[in-house]
C-alpha cells in the first residue's frame, strides 16, 4: 500500500496519464499479438509484449515519489516470479486432472495461461521498472 504521501499533487492530470498509458499499453499488447509469428524468432512481438507489460505497470505506479515504493515493488516482483511460474505449474496440472468435467479445464487452461504470462512477462517488466524507479528517485532526494 502506498501512502497518500506517495503519490503525485495533481489528481485529474494523473488521471488522464493513468489512462493514457493503460490504452497504450492494451493497444501494444494487441500490436504485438497481431505481428506475432509462429515459427522463427519474433522479436517484433516479443519486444511489443515487453513494452505493454511495462506500460501497464507504469500506469499504476506513475504517481509514486518514494524510493522505497519502487524497492517493494521490484522485490515483490521478483518473488513473483517463481510464484506465478510455481501456480502454473499447478494450475495446468489441475486442469489435466479435471479433463472429465465441462467446465474446469476450460478454467485451468485460463489460469495457467495468465500464470505464465505473469511470472514470464509482468513480473520482469515490475522488476526492471521498480529497479530504475528505485535509482532514479532515491538519486533525487535530497
Amino acid at each position: 500500500m502506498t501512502e497518500a504521501s506517495d503519490r503525485a499533487p495533481n489528481a485529474p492530470r494523473s488521471i488522464k496519464v493513468t489512462l493514457g498509458m493503460a490504452a497504450a499499453g492494451a493497444l501494444a499488447a494487441t500490436a504485438s499479438q497481431l505481428v506475432w509469428a509462429s515459427d522463427g524468432p519474433n522479436w517484433p512481438g516479443l519486444i511489443l509484449m515487453f513494452l505493454s507489460a511495462g506500460l501497464l505497470v507504469s500506469a499504476l505506479i506513475h504517481p509514486w515519489r518514494r524510493p522505497r515504493s519502487f524497492a517493494w515493488l521490484a522485490t515483490w516482483s521478483l518473488v513473483g516470479i517463481p510464484v506465478f511460474a510455481a501456480l502454473h505449474n499447478v494450475f495446468y496440472a489441475l486442469g489435466e486432472l479435471s479433463s472429465e468435467t465441462r467446465i474446469l479445464p476450460l478454467v485451468f487452461d485460463f489460469l495457467h495461461v495468465a500464470a505464465f504470462v505473469v511470472s514470464l512477462v509482468l513480473c520482469p517488466a515490475a522488476v526492471v521498472i521498480g529497479l530504475v524507479g528505485w535509482l532514479i528517485r532515491s538519486r533525487l532526494r535530497p
